[in-house]
Parts: structure tokens; sequence; C-alpha cells
């Protein structure tokens, strides 16, 4: 709660735009990704998958802030940084990879009437991780070009169909 309450200032100022771009620690953790498809209320308590855990999230986040613009962001594509480069796509114990992941927060998203900003394809690959991350996971100065044109091109795409 408290990071979807600082996204307000203490004048009662609140954001225009909300980007949500989280899964990648889930993806790396084995969090499972649940069922939910966005059309099922979450409570709180314990949330013990992805699905949950988005869709509760993106709940609060309508609620605090009715008057914002949200758009959720896929995964970025994630490259095992145990082998050496080049890297290969990053499966997780539980056998998901970045792009289940991404599948889930399209849906959640499209059910919840949300714009998605498609970091998967954003141009950031399996082939070209070396040069766009510092890691295969987290994106170097190239890698965040990538990633502000994606975010960009969408929300003004978004903006030019009302």
């Amino acid at each position: 709660d408290f990071r979807i309450t600082d996204l307000s200032d203490k004048n009662g100022t609140y954001p225009d735009i909300i980007i949500i771009f989280m899964g990648t620690n889930d993806l790396l953790t084995n969090i499972p990704l649940g069922d939910n498809d966005g059309s099922v209320a979450v409570e709180e308590g314990v949330i013990d998958n992805f699905a949950d855990a988005y869709s509760l999230i993106l709940d609060k986040l309508e609620t605090y802030y009715p008057c914002s613009e949200i758009y959720c962001c896929t995964l970025l594509q994630v490259g095992d940084y145990g082998t050496e480069t080049p890297y290969v796509t990053f499966t997780n114990g539980l056998g998901l990879t970045a792009e289940d992941y991404s599948k889930k927060i399209e849906m959640i998203a499209e059910n919840k009437g949300y714009p998605v900003i498609d970091l998967y394809h954003c141009g950031i690959e399996i082939d070209n991780l070396q040069n766009m991350t510092s890691d295969g996971v987290h994106p170097n100065a190239e890698g965040m070009k990538y990633i502000a044109e994606a975010v960009t091109g969408t929300i003004i795409e978004e903006r030019c169909k009302e």
C-alpha cells in the first residue's frame, strides 16, 4: 500500500500516467503464475501467486487513482544469467519463462481494460541481451532506449485513439 499511496504527494497531486512494470522477480524466484485472468476480485491477505498479486495491485491503483491513465508492461525477455553469453532463455524452476508471465499480464490487462506496453517484443531479444543488459536481466543504457521508445510509442498511440 505504501508504494501505491506514495504515487501522490502531500498536496493531493495525483499522477497523470501510471506505468506498471512488475513480474521479473516473480519469474526469477519461482512465484506460481496463478489462474486469475483479471476478472476475479482478490482480497487482502497472503497472496501466493503472480496473477492474484497483479490483479490486486491494478484494482488498488484504480481505487486510489481513478483519473490516472494506467498502462501495463509485459516483461522483457530474460536470459539465463548463469550462462555465458550469448544468453539462452531463462526458464524458472516451475518451467515458466518471461513469455508466460507476459501473456498473463496481457490477459489481466485486457480483462480490466488497460492498454499494454509490449516490452517482450520491444527489440531486446535473447540474441542481443549481451548488448542490451548488464546481466541478461537488467537493462543497460542501450536497453533503456528501447524501453523508452516502446513506452512513449504506446502512450502516444493510445492517446491518439481518444
